[in-house]
C-alpha cells in the first residue's frame, strides 16, 4: 500500500509540474506596445509604427523637421497637452502612443463650454488658415460666431470677432484641447474640445 502510495505521490508531482509549465508560459515580464505617429515633414528614430518592448525597457528617441533645423517638433506623449523634448528615453510601463510634430487645428472639432455655475453648452468649431499657427474659426452656436486662433509655446488664443471682450485660452494635443474662457480678463469658465 506504502508503494502505492508513493508512485501515485510521484506521478501527481510529475502531472502538477506538467500542468504548471504548459499553462504559466505567459507569466514573466508584462509586454507593451509603442505606437508612434508622426506629422508630415518628420525625420527620426523609431520610425512611424507600433512595437513591442518588456516592462522596464528604456526607449530613446529623437525627431527632427527635416526642412526646418531651427525648430524642434512636439512630441506628445499619450496625447498629453505638454510636449516632451524632441530627443529623450522613455520607459515602458504601460502601453504608451506617442505623436510627433505640430498639432494641426484645421477641420472640426466639438467645443464643451462649462460656465461658473457649472452648465454646460456643446457647439461645433471649424479650424481653417494655411498655417498650424494661426488661422480662423466659425463656432456653431446659435449666434454663429467667428474669431481668430494663434498658437504660441503650445497655447492657444481663440478670440472671437463679435465679442471683443471674449476670448478662449488653452493647452493643446492632437487629439484634445483644454483651458479657460475669459470675459475682460475675467476667468467665466473652462473648455474642452476633441477632434
Amino acid at each position: 500500500m506504502i508503494k502505492n502510495n508513493k508512485v501515485f505521490l510521484i506521478i501527481s508531482l510529475i502531472a502538477v509540474v506538467l500542468l504548471i509549465n504548459t499553462s504559466c508560459k505567459d507569466f514573466g515580464v508584462p509586454e507593451y506596445s509603442f505606437t508612434v505617429t508622426h506629422g508630415e515633414g518628420i525625420g527620426g528614430l523609431p520610425a512611424a509604427g507600433t512595437y513591442s518592448y518588456k516592462e522596464l525597457s528604456s526607449i530613446n528617441y529623437e525627431y527632427i523637421f527635416i526642412d526646418d533645423s531651427e525648430r524642434s517638433p512636439g512630441v506628445y506623449i499619450n496625447d498629453s497637452s505638454v510636449s516632451a523634448a524632441s530627443a529623450g528615453t522613455i520607459i515602458m510601463y504601460r502601453d504608451i502612443e506617442i505623436f510627433v510634430g505640430d498639432v494641426d487645428f484645421i477641420g472640426t472639432w466639438k467645443l464643451t463650454t462649462t460656465d461658473t455655475s457649472n452648465e454646460q453648452k456643446e457647439s461645433i468649431v471649424v479650424f481653417s488658415g494655411n498655417s498650424l499657427l494661426e488661422g480662423t474659426f466659425t463656432d456653431d452656436s446659435d449666434s454663429g460666431y467667428t474669431g481668430t486662433w494663434t498658437v504660441e509655446n503650445n497655447i492657444i488664443t481663440m478670440l472671437y470677432t463679435e465679442r471683443n471682450d471674449y476670448k478662449i485660452v488653452g493647452s493643446i494635443s492632437p487629439k484634445y484641447l483644454s483651458g479657460t474662457i475669459f470675459s475682460t480678463s475675467i476667468n467665466i469658465g473652462s473648455w474642452s474640445m476633441i477632434k
